[in-house]
């Protein structure tokens, strides 16, 4: 699987929703995009993630914002970054 259009900083955002489990928008927004005054770069990383199916978003009650967690192809994403098999991501089996 590759993906070449990913910036180092797109496929840090797949391994920061990894690390954390979910991820809020305004999460990635800090621990990416912190030295932008505008917010857009960040929106548009998250739509090219979820377009290309790496990560997903889903809403939760009472939650202003998405949340985004690591689908099954970002998990296969990370383990041919990292030349690991997937199952040694030690994926977290809870899927929405």
């Amino acid at each position: 699987m590759r993906f070449d259009i990913l910036s180092e900083r797109d496929s840090g955002i797949v391994g920061d929703v990894y690390r954390y489990r979910y991820l809020s928008t305004s999460q990635v927004q800090r621990l990416r995009f912190a030295e932008r005054a505008s917010q857009t770069p960040g929106y548009r990383a998250l739509a090219r993630l979820t377009r290309l199916k790496l990560i997903a978003p889903f809403t939760v009650p009472n939650v202003p914002e998405r949340i985004y967690r690591l689908t099954d192809r970002g998990a296969g994403f990370l383990a041919d970054e990292r030349g690991v098999e997937v199952s040694a991501l030690r994926l977290h089996t809870a899927r929405r």
